[in-house]
């Protein structure tokens, strides 16, 4: 298992690393929090295997995840594994900027987030899924989010693209004889209310306002280098959560992105 743990210090933070399938290699370190990079420590994503990561940023602390390189799930018999446990203390603030997760041919992986939020505490989070490399279909991918903090859920999402699932309509259908899609990248704030991301109108875009504080970007593609949005988003979102509370930033004009409101089910 691969644990990051900081918490504030006098002059300079704490910090608890241990490596396991990922190093962690500390880039930038100060008095409240660090920026911490994984390296994998072998070839990953092969058939198999389990990748753990557990984050524990103690209150009042920050920190910046940084991948190094982007994974790779490969083909085989077994079942591989990307479980990710999070948990912020009060005021704590997680950056983490996952790089493309790609699931190659033969492939059959599950990835997990798991994240509880204390009271004030925010995080940025980006995930990019891609089916296949290039010339692939891609294997069978199953992923799932559950955020909470104190009061209750924030965001909860179980994605199925297996094959079978995507062969259904709508689920990755670029429309009517078009080819699949293949790309899904997301960006979701968590703890705080983001600026909605302004720019020239995307189809493939949608905006997505939760019920609490909180929003997800998402865009969907047929090829990664085509997705101009989620580059941008992270970084947007990222400049405002490193401001100091209460600071107000300027409102650009909202891009007109396909919008819904999340509600709660009791």
């Amino acid at each position: 298992m691969t644990r990051i743990v900081v918490a504030p210090g006098p002059g300079r933070s704490t910090l608890e690393l241990r490596s396991g399938a990922l190093a962690a290699r500390v880039l930038e370190q100060d008095a409240t929090g660090a920026r911490v990079a994984l390296v994998a420590n072998g070839a990953l994503l092969l058939a198999g295997d389990v990748v753990e990561v557990e984050v524990d940023v103690a209150d009042g602390a920050w920190l910046e995840v940084v991948e190094t390189t982007g994974t790779v799930a490969y083909g085989g018999e077994q079942r591989s594994r990307w479980d990710v446990d999070v948990r912020l203390g009060a005021g704590a603030t997680l950056t983490w900027g996952a790089l493309p997760f790609v699931v190659s041919d033969g492939a059959r992986t599950h990835r997990r987030t798991r994240a509880r939020l204390g009271e004030g505490a925010r995080a940025l989070l980006r995930e990019t899924l891609v089916l296949g490399r290039a010339g692939q279909a891609g294997g069978d991918l199953w992923s799932e989010l559950a955020a909470h903090d104190a009061v209750g859920p924030l965001q909860v999402e179980d994605l199925d693209l297996s094959r079978p699932a995507r062969a259904l309509p709508g689920v990755v259908s670029g429309g009517s004889g078009a080819a699949p899609l293949t790309v899904v990248d997301t960006v979701l704030a968590l703890g705080w209310r983001p600026t909605p991301l302004a720019g020239p109108s995307d189809p493939w875009v949608t905006y997505l306002e939760l019920e609490r504080p909180g929003a997800m970007l998402r865009w969907l593609g047929r090829e990664l280098h085509q997705d101009t949005v989620g580059d941008r988003c992270l970084a947007a979102w990222a400049a405002e959560l490193a401001q100091p509370r209460g600071d107000a930033s300027p409102t650009p004009e909202p891009v007109p992105l396909r919008t819904t409101h999340t509600k709660e089910f009791a």
